[in-house]
C-alpha cells in the first residue's frame, strides 16, 4: 500500500552506489575504544583489570542499574587503559581501550529453538545481550517494555531512511532478510502484537528484490524520494517501531547467545571517493572508517547523520557507537549569503506540521515574541525541509526552533496602546 503525500518535499535519490554494493568489513582495525559509562546514562562497572586479555563477545562491563545495558568486547585483544572524553551522542563518557589482536568471526553452532521463549524471556535476552536500537540509541529491552503497556496490535521494523544518503537499514536487509524478519517476529511476541511489518521506501528495482523474499503481509512500502516520511505517525505505528539492526541482533541473541558488538554504517557524500555500507565493530575510530572510504581531505566537513539533519562534527577521532548509522563527508562548507524572505510561502507548503515557518521566523527576528506561541513553533521537529526548499537560502528551521524557546515570553508589546 502506498500513501499519497500532501506535505513535504522530494529529494534526489543519492543512495547509490552504496545500496547496490556488497557490505564491506574492514580487517585492519588495530584498536577499539568502547564506552563503559556515561554520566547521562546508566553507570557500568568494569569487570577486568588493565592489561587483561579479552575475547570477542566477552562481558566487559555490567550496569549498576537493572534497566542498564551491559557492554561486551567487540574484538579479541588486550584491555590496556581507560580514560574520559566527550562524545557527540553520549556526552562525557568513560572509555575502555582494547588493542585488537584478531577480528576473526566466531564459528556459530546450530541455532537454538526460539519457539518456546516467552515475552518476558525475550525482553530479558534483549537486555542481557546489550541490544541497542539504532533508531534512537535506546536499549531495546526498555523500548519493548514500554510498548507492552500500550497494547499494540502491530510492530514495525523502520527501514524507511528518507534522507539523501542513509541506506544502512537496506544493507542490513540485503545481508539477511530472514534474520531481520525472524527477529521482528520475536519482538512482536515480546510485546504481544499479532502483526509485524518491515517498512521501506525503496526504488522499484530494490522493492522488487525485497518482495521476492518478504511475504506481502509483512511488508509496508512508501515513496522512496519523499521527505520527511511521517506515514508511521499517520498510521499510529511510530510508537511501535524499532530498527532493523536491532531486529537482527535480537534474533542472533536468542538463537546463538550472541551479544550485539557491531553495527552497519553508511559512509557517503561528495568527499567519499568510495561510498559504502560498512560493518564495523563498536568502538572503531570514525577516522579509520572514513579513511577506508577515501575521506581524508582535511578541508572536508563530516556530518554525523544525513545532510538534512546531520550534526557537524568537531573531530573525527571518536568511536563508532550504537545509534551511528550514517556519516556524510561533504566538501568544505560554502557560505551562501542569504537574502531577505521572499514571502513565497514554499516553507509553509512543505511543512508536514502545517506551520507557517516564514511568519514564525519573521516574528522571532523582529523580537515580536508576544503572541508567537499562537503559531505553535514548539510543534517543529527540525526536519529542515523548510530550509532546504527556501529560495532565499535562509536557515528557516533553526529560526523556528529558536522561536520555540521564547514562545509565550513577552519582551516587547507591539500592540496598540490606548490611554485610559
Amino acid at each position: 500500500m502506498r500513501i499519497q503525500k500532501n506535505r513535504g518535499t522530494y529529494l534526489p535519490y543519492k543512495k547509490e552506489p552504496m545500496a547496490s554494493l556488497p557490505l564491506l568489513r574492514p580487517d585492519h582495525i588495530r584498536q577499539v575504544i568502547l564506552p563503559i559509562f556515561s554520566e547521562y546514562g546508566v553507570q557500568c562497572r568494569l569487570l577486568l583489570e588493565k592489561d587483561s586479555p579479552v575475547s570477542q563477545g566477552q562481558l566487559l562491563a555490567e550496569p549498576l542499574d537493572e534497566k542498564g545495558t551491559p557492554v561486551y568486547s567487540s574484538v579479541s585483544g588486550i584491555l590496556t587503559d581507560t580514560y574520559e572524553a566527550e562524545h557527540p551522542l553520549l556526552g562525557k563518557t568513560t572509555y575502555a581501550i582494547i588493542e585488537c589482536m584478531t577480528m576473526d568471526e566466531p564459528e556459530l553452532d546450530a541455532p537454538l529453538d526460539t519457539e518456546d521463549l516467552t515475552a518476558e524471556e525475550l525482553v530479558a535476552i534483549a537486555r542481557e545481550y546489550g541490544i541497542i536500537d539504532e533508531i534512537d540509541g535506546l536499549p531495546l529491552a526498555n523500548k519493548l517494555e514500554g510498548m507492552v503497556d500500550l497494547y499494540p496490535t502491530c510492530i514495525v521494523a523502520d527501514a524507511i531512511e528518507d534522507q539523501l544518503y542513509s541506506c544502512s537499514a537496506w544493507a542490513t536487509l540485503r545481508e539477511d532478510y530472514t534474520q531481520v524478519l525472524k527477529g521482528l517476529r520475536l519482538a512482536a511476541r515480546a510485546i504481544h502484537a499479532a502483526e509485524y511489518k518491515i517498512a521501506v521506501a525503496l526504488t522499484r528495482v530494490h522493492e522488487t528484490e525485497l518482495k521476492k523474499e518478504i511475504p506481502p503481509e509483512h511488508l509496508q512500502t512508501f515513496e522512496p524520494d519523499f521527505y520527511p516520511h511521517k506515514e508511521l505517525d499517520d498510521l499510529g505505528l511510530a510508537p511501535f517501531s524499532i530498527g532493523v539492526q536491532a531486529c537482527r541482533a535480537l534474533y542472533r541473541a536468542a538463537s546463538y547467545k550472541e551479544p550485539q558488538t557491531e553495527g552497519i554504517l553508511t559512509i557517503a557524500g561528495p568527499a567519499a571517493s568510495l561510498p559504502i555500507n560498512m560493518r564495523v565493530p563498536f568502538g572503531t575510530s570514525l577516522r579509520v572508517a572514513l579513511e577506508v572510504c577515501g575521506v581524508s581531505d582535511p578541508s572536508s566537513e563530516v556530518l554525523l547523520g544525513d545532510s538534512m539533519t546531520g550534526l557537524l562534527l568537531d573531530s573525527i577521532d571518536i568511536p563508532i557507537v550504537p545509534g551511528m548509522t550514517c556519516i556524510v563527508g561533504t566538501d568544505a562548507v560554502k557560505t551562501h549569503a542569504s537574502s531577505p524572505c521572499l514571502n513565497c510561502g514554499r516553507c509553509a507548503k512543505v511543512c508536514h506540521k502545517h506551520l507557517l515557518p516564514y511568519e514564525i521566523a519573521r516574528r522571532f527576528e523582529n523580537n515580536q515574541y508576544s503572541g508567537i506561541d499562537a503559531f505553535h513553533p514548539s510543534a517543529c521537529d527540525g526536519c529542515n525541509a523548510c530550509s532546504y526548499i527556501c529560495p532565499a537560502k535562509r536557515n528557516v528551521s533553526e529560526l523556528v526552533l529558536e522561536a520555540s524557546t521564547v514562545a509565550g515570553v513577552i519582551l516587547f508589546d507591539w500592540g496598540p496602546h490606548h490611554d485610559e
